[in-house]
Formats: C-alpha cells, structure tokens, sequence
C-alpha cells in the first residue's frame, strides 16, 4: 500500500509539474496573430540550467505573414534598451497561414523564440543578472 501511495504521489507532482510548463499567457494580440509567453526551467546537457522566457505565435490568419517586434529587457530593474531602436532588439518571424510557431529549450539559441532569465544551476559562481521584465513594443504584421 505504501509503494502505490508513493506512485500516486509522484504522479500528482509530474502531473502539476507539466501543467504549469502548458500555462501560456496572450502577451500581445493583432491582426490574428496571438504572441503567448511562458517561463520555464531548461536543464541542459551542455553549460549551465536557466530560466527562460518561451514566445509562441499563432497565425490564425488564412495567409502567410511576416511578424516583427522590439523587446524592451530589464536587467536587474534596469532598462537596458528602452531608448534605443537598434536592429539588435528587433525580432522577425515568418509565420504561415493558420500555422504555430513555439520556443523550446532545446533550439532557444536558433530559433530566437526566448529571452533568457537567469542562469539557473549550482554550478553557477558568478553574480547573476536576472531578467527582471520585458515588453513587447511596436508589433508590425505584414502580409
């Protein structure tokens, strides 16, 4: 009896576990396109376990469209780029008709669907700096 409660117990916790990694927040909504936004945990095989900020966009639209945006970051409460229009903190995305496009921790360095957060891992020895907010500005959809 005791070994099916601790299976039972280890189901609740998986199960809680992979809820809140499905919990995605609408961020930013226009023209059909829906910007959702997650905070996760990554644990990776090479270098150092982080947090991250996960983007998925979902092109509800009947039609290809081209997406583009500016992250505004804070840095330990600091706005790093808020004045300034660098091609740097603008992303693009091609999106196709009706079609979702998600972050994951394995491509987050390809896919440019992240933001990091802070490094997240024992190992760790230096000061970090912690993504302490963002905001998406001047969202432009062209189709």
């Amino acid at each position: 009896m005791k070994n099916i409660s601790v299976f039972i117990l280890f189901l609740f916790i998986f199960s809680m576990k992979s809820y809140a990694q499905n919990n995605w927040t609408l961020k930013q909504q226009k023209d059909g396109i829906s910007i959702f936004t997650k905070e996760v945990f990554c644990d990776v095989n090479k270098g150092f376990s982080r947090d991250l900020v996960l983007f998925k966009m979902v092109n509800s639209n009947n039609f290809d469209v081209q997406v583009s945006f500016k992250i505004n970051r804070w840095i330990d409460n600091v706005c790093l780029n808020c004045n300034s229009n660098s091609a740097e903190y603008y992303r693009s995305y091609d999106i196709q008709a009706n079609q979702t496009i998600e972050g994951d921790c394995q491509n987050f360095r390809f896919t440019k669907l992240s933001l990091f957060v802070k490094f997240n891992d024992d190992n760790y020895s230096n000061t970090p700096k912690v993504l302490t907010n963002y905001t998406i500005e001047n969202l432009q959809i062209i189709d």
